[in-house]
């Protein structure tokens, strides 16, 4: 369970979207050409390519806009904890859920669970 407005989540979100693509661009061009994906072995090497590739840049402070294109317009925007005019907030993940220690408590369901803060390095 994530934060929906937070710095992480939206990092996490561009990042899966540039990750990706290169398979929406293998769809689309097998759509065209009217083959099917698993007939064009040569169209799969160049996706496995750029996922090896996206896997380097991702870790960059900036990833270069040629592999991760959602990433790189928006990476210092997040750092600044801004997405597209919205205010972002720290993101936080649930890490544990003790479902037992509320059972007999059912009034205190913020106990049930462990938080850790995320920050957008942890995406990458």
């Amino acid at each position: 369970m994530y934060k929906i407005a937070s710095a992480n989540f939206v990092s996490d979100l561009l990042g899966t979207i540039d990750l990706l693509w290169p398979i929406v661009l293998l769809m689309i061009r097998a759509q065209l050409e009217w083959c099917p994906v698993w007939k064009s072995p040569s169209w799969i090497s160049l996706v496995e390519q750029k996922f090896h590739h996206f896997a380097c840049e991702v870790k960059k402070t900036v990833p270069a806009k040629s592999t991760c294109l959602h990433l790189h317009a928006h990476e210092e925007s997040i750092k600044e904890m801004k997405y597209e005019n919205v205010d972002l907030v720290e993101g936080w993940v649930i890490v544990e859920d003790n479902k037992q220690a509320t059972s007999s408590k059912p009034a205190q369901p913020l106990n049930r669970f462990k938080w850790n803060q995320r920050e957008v390095d942890d995406c990458k």
